[in-house]
């Protein structure tokens, strides 16, 4: 059975709530964190495989960018969406599947964000035939 638990990280309480109703509203079971590290842990600890992660970049935007690629590496199929409100960070030199990553400015529509996080579930299953297959992975930048 694929999972539906989806963990969103965000500093910001009020867009925590606004992506978790989305997430609800669809059939997600968001978990809210305010940092990388309070959700890591939490994942750590249960032993939770996230199908989406949504993550807000700061304005250095490292710690999520290092979440990210800690996701992934756990499981590839994790797809993950950053929100920021600033620049974001060259991803093509940040090693992260591009099938996998999508990048939203704030403020976003419940629709759009709804478009990005599907195509990202949707891609799944075409990952997991690469990988059983052995066919490369589409990392940027590898």
């Amino acid at each position: 059975m694929v999972t539906r638990t989806v963990v969103v990280v965000d500093e910001e309480p009020r867009a925590q709530a606004f992506i978790a109703y989305m997430l609800e509203k669809d059939g997600f079971e968001p978990s809210t964190f305010g940092s990388t590290s309070a959700a890591r842990s939490s994942l750590l600890a249960a032993r939770e495989r996230p199908c989406l992660a949504v993550v807000d970049v700061g304005p250095h935007g490292t710690q999520g960018l290092e979440f990210a690629r800690w996701l992934l590496a756990e499981n590839p199929l994790t797809g993950i969406v950053f929100t920021t409100t600033g620049t974001m960070p060259d991803l093509s030199v940040k090693g992260l599947p591009t099938s996998r990553v999508q990048v939203l400015q704030k403020p976003f529509l419940a629709e759009e964000f709804r478009r990005r996080v599907d195509s990202l579930l949707l891609r799944a299953p075409e990952r997991a035939h690469a990988q059983a297959s052995g066919e490369s992975r589409d990392d940027i930048g590898a």
